[in-house]
């Protein structure tokens, strides 16, 4: 799906949650708890202030990465770039 989520600065937190829910809905995709959300919604956040908005290929990247746990080795190879 050709996707695109804009994470605005000047929405309200509410806002920003209501579209990133609004957009992974859209995708399909689901949270096993409110955790990975939360997880999920702070990256997209993230990315969205580095690039501006975030594709649905990015999201669901970022969703799988959230879902899987597998986020927390990014600081790690982060650390030998």
């Amino acid at each position: 799906m050709n996707r695109t989520i804009n994470l605005d600065k000047t929405q309200r937190d509410g806002e920003q949650r209501a579209a990133f829910r609004n957009a992974v809905d859209e995708m399909g995709m689901t949270f096993t708890d409110s955790s990975s959300f939360e997880r999920a919604f702070s990256r997209t956040k993230q990315a969205a202030s580095r690039n501006g908005a975030v594709t649905g290929a990015q999201l669901q990247a970022i969703v799988d990465e959230a879902e899987s746990g597998m986020e927390i080795f990014r600081g790690v190879a982060d650390t030998f770039r």
